[in-house]
């Protein structure tokens, strides 16, 4: 059997680089100087919002409102809504699974992410008086993002002669299965004070820190193959059977914190405004800041054939530890809320986050785009702007209250050349005591994102829908 022109390769060594192109495992030979783009896709919402099952339950409402100790994660001005000594902790269970559609590849993907519970926040809150000012100082830990994902897929690999029609590759169960896993979290200290009677005004400061809390993801990719490939030795063409393995591990880990030059740092600065005790009109500004990431990255490759056992090849490769800069993008909000009467309250936010700013820069020089893997000014990324709405009903019952919310909201997330749409709705209870309050929220988070390179690389649409579960404690002293 004789192959013409092009196909007279070493084969084994076309499968390598091909499977390597496919997985975005993208040399045979690694180089400190060649670029491997990180992966940073989040699972849960990429857009910065606060913590608390209360806020939660009415959508995400909470600027104006933000009058419990998870107030530091919407508008720290509105601490001063607190007269007590309070600390809360909040905890988070997350569900989402996609749905992707593959019409024109002959690839089957499945979702299978576990789902997450996390510790969501804690904090304690002191009010204070200095001056004849009323302040308030408060501690805060706040889980912000989250990495888990893990995405199984399964495609048929073949490749033809064109002139002969034979059959040169042909592997029939290609596998890859990609885990995800990461937090990013901050310690936040948060201060407020009272300008004049209506007008409140606070900032939090949030630190990204590497230790004692572990800011990290990472990513392990493992892809799997066993058929048949034409191997041409001695001028003599015959067919083997071959499998393939492949492991591509990276690491990115925040390299510390450096207030000088606000690594790992940023703030959000609120006000509040009161003209009367049913209208509070609110807004506040995330910051933008860079952190420090510290990458790791390791490569491992195997072909084995049985029937010829000197064809076999293994090899692996590595990346010195490299340090990269993330760029986090400034985000703001505004936010109204009305309350018609000592039981009842609708409030409104609008937020906005710039993610045409979110960028890793390289040692290089090169601004690259972690949503879409492009540089800058070809990334053509869109700034997206949240909508939330909600409401809440407090029914009193003897010496207790519950309360009964819910809330609708626009969350798009960032892509390229315009946003990708997501919707939600909230519902949310529990009960309020003379000590202590216990609430619960549930929320659930529905859309869809176009042009997802898949395990293959091939684009394809996905269908998102993710269940969140939030359940708050806060105590009064």
């Amino acid at each position: 059997m004789a192959l013409n022109g092009v196909w007279k390769i070493q084969l084994r060594k076309f499968i390598s680089v091909f499977v390597i192109i496919m997985l975005y495992i993208i040399y045979q030979a690694v180089s400190v100087q060649a670029i491997i783009f990180p992966d940073m896709k989040m699972s849960a919402t990429p857009n910065p919002v606060g913590s608390g099952a209360r806020a939660l339950g009415i959508g995400g409402a909470f600027i104006s409102i933000a009058d419990d100790a998870t107030a530091a994660s919407w508008n720290p001005a509105a601490l001063l809504n607190l007269t007590k000594p309070e600390m809360s902790i909040v905890g988070s269970y997350y569900s989402g699974k996609g749905k992707y559609d593959t019409p024109s590849i002959a690839e089957k993907i499945d979702d299978l992410s576990p789902g997450q519970q996390r510790l969501n926040y804690f904090s304690a809150v002191i009010p204070f008086v200095l001056l004849k000012r009323n302040m308030v100082f408060s501690l805060n830990y706040q889980h912000l993002y989250e990495f888990a994902k893990d995405t199984f897929s399964n495609w048929t690999y073949h490749i033809e002669d064109p002139d002969t029609g034979t059959t040169i590759v042909n592997i029939p169960g290609m596998t890859s299965r990609k885990t995800q896993r990461g937090v990013l979290t901050t310690l936040s200290p948060a201060f407020a004070i009272q300008i004049i009677p209506p007008l409140y005004i606070g900032v939090t400061a949030n630190l990204w820190l590497d230790e004692p809390i572990n800011n990290y993801w990472e990513n392990l990719n493992i892809v799997r193959g066993e058929g048949t490939v034409l191997v041409e030795r001695e001028r003599v063409v015959s067919e083997e059977r071959v499998k393939i393995y492949k492991e591509l591990y990276e690491r990115y880990e925040f390299s510390g914190l450096n207030v000088l030059d606000f690594t790992c740092f940023n703030v959000n600065l609120g006000f509040l405004w009161k003209p009367n005790r049913w209208l509070s009109l609110g807004g506040v500004i995330k910051t933008p800041f860079k952190a420090r990431l510290r990458r790791k990255f390791q490569h491992s490759f195997i072909e084995e054939y049985p029937e010829a056992p000197d064809l076999n090849n293994n090899s692996s490769d590595s990346l010195p530890p490299e340090n990269l800069t993330l760029n986090m993008p400034i985000s703001y909000g505004l936010g109204c809320s009305i309350r018609f009467s000592d039981t009842f309250l609708m409030a409104l936010d609008l937020y906005r986050t710039h993610w045409e700013d979110y960028l890793i820069r390289y040692p290089s020089g090169d601004k690259i785009s972690p949503i879409n893997n492009k540089v800058k000014d070809e990334a053509d990324i869109k700034t997206t702007t949240q909508i939330r709405f909600g409401a809440e009903y407090l029914v009193y019952y003897q010496q207790q209250i519950f309360p009964l919310r819910a809330g609708i909201f626009c969350d798009p997330e960032p892509a390229s050349g315009s946003v990708d749409n997501f919707y939600g709705v909230s519902l949310g209870s529990g009960f309020v005591l003379k000590n202590f309050a216990f609430d619960i929220a549930y929320q659930y988070r529905f859309g869809g994102k176009k042009d997802v390179e898949s395990l293959s690389s091939q684009k394809i649409s996905t269908d998102i829908k993710q269940h969140y579960l939030y359940s708050s404690l806060i105590f009064y002293f």
